[in-house]
């Protein structure tokens, strides 16, 4: 039973490690989302790529003197399928 119980805990431990690791290079932001017009928490799901926490959509970040965030089109969501982390 301690065995078992060791395995488990190593186990978690580096489950947890993994864990830890993804949401350290999590950015989060506040805008507002192109599609629910809501001023809301925006989450990197890649670099400059955000998932909207009000409504779910994934929009575009745009830096050009002022950030701005749009609505992904069908290229910037095969990207995405493509290219599933940044890191």
């Amino acid at each position: 039973m301690i065995r078992s119980l060791a395995k488990d805990v190593d186990a978690m431990s580096k489950d947890w490690s993994k864990l830890l690791k993804f949401f350290s290079h999590v950015e989060t932001v506040t805008g507002v989302c192109p599609e629910c017009h809501e001023q809301t928490m925006l989450i990197s799901i890649v670099s400059d790529y955000y998932r909207c926490t009000s409504c779910g959509e994934d929009i575009k970040q745009y830096v050009n003197g002022s950030i701005k965030y749009f609505a992904l089109d069908d290229k910037d969501k095969q990207w995405l399928k493509e290219n599933p982390s940044s890191e």
